[in-house]
């Protein structure tokens, strides 16, 4: 919210929302926020974790499950953590540090979760991760319990982007994705995207760009079950996710009928099939994807909402969303986990939550678990009227498993 103050409404597993045992129907602030004076200056989730950072101090909190070093803390037993638990970072201040230089990326670029694993840009600056088979160089794909540097990379950190590829919640496999001035790498499980021929885990690659693109052109990254998507300063998307991910084609957003190792342009359903341009934010969900641009809210994927009061459609190409009346989005997430129904959120200008899809436990933060198919605001923690002031949004969309892990 505007005055920092944090709200988890999900599918409770492994104490992501906290203390409580069962779904959370409404947001709620977590067990133990108030540690240290807790205030967030940034939120991230991932699959079975959420990450936050305390404001004006170098210390970052966790609540959810801790297992295979997923909180950095140097442990590898399972534990459910349901109240907020707070560390130093790792060596060196969050980027950007309060005395050294730091290239300042976006808030959606400083750190990235997947379900067990984190990786963000410290000040120094360069990348730091941990977690779940994180490793990037000797024996890649082992899990590391404590923050380790990235090596073998060029230039200066811009943005990180993470995802997991699995078929079992405990069982994920973890891919992470570097972007700076001068290239773009990932590591961890290739599946196809990182290597194309290689589905297993490899050490930090550098990942050519597609056809005609050069990195100054590249904006931002996003990742998720084995695909990455980037975005360029132009407003373009650009799609890769090979046979080995768990993404759909539908993702590549042009038509495709089959997963492969190409990079592919997202395209509108509008006539000629323009590519989809202007797009300021970007939620990449593997099998699903929602777009802010000037022109308003794309939409592409299987079982997608356009929140007219129409059932769910697969769409293969980005489809402009009928406006809110008044409202503009300045940021968007999108969920799906498994064959489910996707659940869709926009950030309005006017501070509030909408929210369309998919209510699998509760996930849209309506006090129930009706399938909503026109945009609704979530309700604030008493259900009395609506969630108000919210100025960051965050879903765990990297790694959402069946029914487990849904929620923002």
């Amino acid at each position: 919210r505007d005055d920092n103050i944090l709200f988890f409404f999900f599918f409770n597993d492994q104490n992501m929302a906290g203390a409580p045992v069962g779904n959370v129907l409404l947001p709620r602030v977590p067990d133990n926020y108030g540690i240290s004076g807790a205030k967030v200056s940034y939120l991230e989730m991932g699959g079975h974790t959420s990450l936050t950072f305390l404001l004006g101090t170098n210390k970052f909190c966790y609540i959810g499950h801790k297992i295979r070093g997923s909180m950095g803390d140097g442990t590898i037993g399972t534990s459910a953590v349901p109240s907020f638990d707070c560390y130093n970072t790792p060596g060196e201040y969050i980027c950007p540090g309060p005395t050294k230089f730091c290239v300042n990326p976006s808030a959606n670029d400083l750190v990235a979760c997947a379900n067990h694993a984190t990786t963000l840009i410290n000040d120094f600056p360069s990348f730091t991760y941990w977690g779940e088979h994180t490793s990037s160089y000797l024996t890649p794909g082992l899990d590391e319990l404590d923050p380790q540097n990235l090596f073998e990379y060029n230039g200066t950190p811009r943005g990180v982007a993470a995802g997991s590829v699995g078929a079992a919640l405990e069982a994920s496999n973890t891919q992470m994705w570097a972007l700076t001035d001068e290239g773009l790498w990932g590591w961890g499980y290739s599946a196809n995207t990182i290597s194309n021929a290689t589905l297993g885990n490899v050490v930090n690659t550098a990942v050519a760009l597609p056809g005609g693109i050069t990195i100054a052109q590249v904006s931002f990254i996003r990742a998720s079950k084995g695909g990455v998507a980037l975005v360029t300063t132009t407003g373009e998307v650009w799609v890769k996710a090979g046979a080995g991910s768990n993404c759909s084609f539908n993702v590549y957003g042009d038509g495709s009928a089959t997963l492969n190792t190409a990079w592919h342009q997202v395209t509108t359903s509008a006539a000629g099939n323009p590519a989809l341009t202007g797009v300021t934010d970007l939620s990449f969900g593997g099998t699903v994807a929602l777009a802010v641009t000037p022109a308003g809210t794309y939409v592409w994927g299987d079982n997608t909402f356009l929140g007219d009061g129409t059932a769910a459609a697969t769409r293969n190409r980005a489809t402009l969303i009928p406006a809110i009346s008044g409202v503009n989005a300045t940021k968007v997430e999108i969920i799906q986990a498994g064959a489910l129904n996707a659940a869709q959120f926009i950030l309005g200008n006017n501070g509030k939550v909408y929210a369309v899809g998919e209510n699998k436990d509760g996930v849209l933060g309506q006090n129930n678990t009706t399938d909503l198919t026109t945009w609704t605001t979530v309700k604030n923690p008493t259900n009395t009227g609506d969630l108000v002031s919210i100025s960051k949004l965050s879903s765990n969309n990297p790694y959402a498993f069946d029914s487990y892990s849904i929620g923002a």
